[in-house]
This record gives C-alpha cells, structure tokens and sequence, in this order.
C-alpha cells in the first residue's frame, strides 16, 4: 500500500492555476494562438472528469463559512461527491493533461513557482486521495489536512474586509481585472502601444501574482535603468518645457517606487509612466 505524499503534477487545482498564469503570459505577449488556452478548453470543460474535480477544488478554496459546524458540513459534501467521480478518468486525465504541458511549456519552472495557498491544495489533494483504499493516510495527516481547509472557510469572510493593496491575500480574478483597468487606463491616457520594457513590465507582474518579493526584485533592478536612461536623454531635451515637467515628476516618483515589500499599482503606474516618458524623450531625440 502507497503512503499518501502529496504532488504538484496529480493536483489538479495547481495545474489550473498554472494554466491560468500561462494564459495571461501568452495575452501579454499577444499570441494569438495559446496552447494552454487550448489545453483549458479540453481538459477543464464541464463534462470532463478533470473539469468536474476543478470546481470541487474551486468550492473549498473560495467559499465561505459563518462557523466551524457549516464548514465540516460543506468539506463532507465536497468529498461525497468527489467519490462519486471516476478516479481512473481522473488520473487518465491528468496524465495526458501533464504530458501535452511537458511538450509545450518547461513545466519543472511552472512548478517551481509559489503557488497561491499551496497549503490548502495540498490539504485538498489529501482529503480527495484519502478515499483512495490503495493508499495509506496517516490519521493525523488527514486530520490536520481537515483543519487547514475548515479554517481556510471560516477566514474568508474577514478576508473580504482586507486592504485592497495587500497582494498576498487577493484573488487572482481581481488582480487580472485590476491589471486590464491598469492597461486600459495607461492606453486612455497616452494613446499609445505598449513598449517592449512596458510588455516586460506586466508579465512580471501577472507571472508573479503570489510571489511579491520577485516582483519587488524585479522593480527594483529596473529603476536605475530607467534612471540612467532618462538622465542620458534629458540633456537633449532642456529647451521643451512640457517635457521637463513630465521630466520632474516622474524623477520625483522613481524613488518611492522601492517602498514597501508589497508592490502597490501605484508603483507599477509609475514605472509604466517612466518607460512612456522614455518613449518621448527618444522620439525627441530622433526628430
């Protein structure tokens, strides 16, 4: 009898996630054609065996409960009709779903990055292989598996009342609807396409959605490229007045755009604004 151990490759709620980051790479980088968007559609559509575990993973993640007692109520509902689901489909499923990601992406980098609540998808993965009679679960392991998931249900509704610049706790749907207001409202400003560096700028940000402190490295190295490069053109440009006024304030944000160990849209608005005033002032340069 195998002991349970949990793996990233056979959780499927960590492969979606993947998927999900891996599609909004490929929008960044204007693809037309995503192969993960395609992998999406055939392995998490609605009637598919792995499409139908997804929203069971989906419900102990992002519901919510008013006590302890509603909770274990809706964990035992989830794992009663997760037995009814089909485990060879399933494991099927998730094999050929890993080997088409294998062919198409570097997967072992996909799986090296921070996963948002790794704890509790693996606390799920447990709770659903634990029905497995072939495998052996440690009463405790279980137990505290239970525990990770139930007080996941019961925090959500304080968390409702966060902070909106706290990162760590947002949910990827609002990050991605705050990043296309964030584009929509740089494009409405400046009428312009975005730039390589500003393209580079957003698949960071998007690609690091649970891990703030890459992001943070990721800013921090930019900001004395920007800096340097803004002083190498300015000297060029001392006898237009308007740019010398977009000059001074975003000179005068740059040094701010390090504070704090979570990265606020603010800061990325700054630096977006920085790489547009790059843009003029090597449009200047050329004219």
């Amino acid at each position: 009898m195998k002991k349970l151990k949990h793996s990233k490759f056979k959780n499927t709620g960590i492969l979606f996630e993947l998927l999900v980051r891996q599609i909004t790479a490929d929008i960044l980088d204007d693809k037309q054609d995503s192969h993960a968007n395609r992998l999406m559609r055939k392995y998490f559509a609605e009637d598919a065996s792995l499409g139908k575990e997804q929203r069971l993973y989906q419900l102990l993640m992002e519901e919510s409960a008013y006590d302890s007692g509603n909770a274990e109520r809706l964990i035992d509902a989830v794992a009663k009709s997760h037995k009814k689901l089909n485990t060879k489909k399933l494991a099927q499923q998730r094999y050929e779903l890993v080997k088409e990601m294998k062919g198409a992406y570097p997967i072992d980098d996909f799986l090296r990055s921070k996963i948002r609540n790794y704890k509790t998808y693996a606390s799920i993965f447990k709770l659903f292989e634990s029905e497995n009679e072939d495998i052996y679960c440690d009463a405790k392991e279980l137990y505290e598996s239970k525990n990770t998931i139930l007080q996941g249900l019961c925090s959500k509704k304080a968390q409702t009342n966060e902070s909106t610049e706290d990162y760590e706790q947002h949910n990827e749907d609002l990050r991605l609807i705050t990043y296309k207001l964030l584009v929509d409202k740089f494009n409405e400003k400046y009428s312009s396409t975005l730039s390589e560096d500003q393209q580079r700028l957003l698949k960071n940000y998007i690609n690091n959605i649970s891990n703030t402190n890459s992001l943070r490295e990721y800013i921090d190295t930019q900001i004395p490229n920007v800096k340097s490069r803004i002083s190498e053109l300015s000297d060029k440009v001392v006898d237009d007045e308007v740019v010398k006024i977009k000059l001074g304030e975003v000179i005068s944000q740059l040094d701010s755009i390090s504070d704090g160990r979570v990265v606020k849209d603010s800061q990325v608005s700054t630096l977006l604004m920085s790489y547009e005033l790059i843009k003029e002032l090597e449009k200047h340069e050329n004219n």
